[in-house]
């Protein structure tokens, strides 16, 4: 099974102001600490965490 995801840009990608649209995005995890999210995040982006 093939699937293809395609996103496209919206037609509207500066604010009133000029400025580039943004987009945030929320996810909702359960089960992990903070410090463990914090390490799998910085493994997927490849990084390494700083102390806060």
């Amino acid at each position: 099974m093939t699937q293809k995801n395609v996103c496209k840009i919206p037609s509207v990608t500066h604010t009133a102001s000029g400025a580039e649209r943004r987009v945030g995005v929320e996810i909702e995890l359960s089960g992990l600490s903070y410090e463990a999210l914090v390490r799998e995040v910085a493994n997927l982006l490849n990084g390494a965490p700083r102390p806060s």
